[in-house]
């Protein structure tokens, strides 16, 4: 399968999540958004389903 259709096919099965239907739920959503700066938890809540561990060519850009 083509690489977009399966990162297509894994953001289908967080859709609910972005979007939830209940208070708790956005608030769960918020918390669990704020604390995927800590690389634990963003393992833990999304995985590699929607990360990409490739390496980009160095386009020779001055660095800031």
């Amino acid at each position: 399968m083509p690489f977009l259709k399966v990162k297509q096919k894994s953001v289908a099965k967080f859709a609910s999540s972005f979007a939830p239907k209940t208070s708790l739920g956005l608030t769960f959503r918020d918390l669990v958004t704020h604390l995927m700066r800590v690389p634990f938890v963003a393992n833990l809540a999304v995985g590699s389903a929607l990360r990409d561990d490739i390496v980009l060519p160095d386009y020779g850009l001055p660095k800031r």
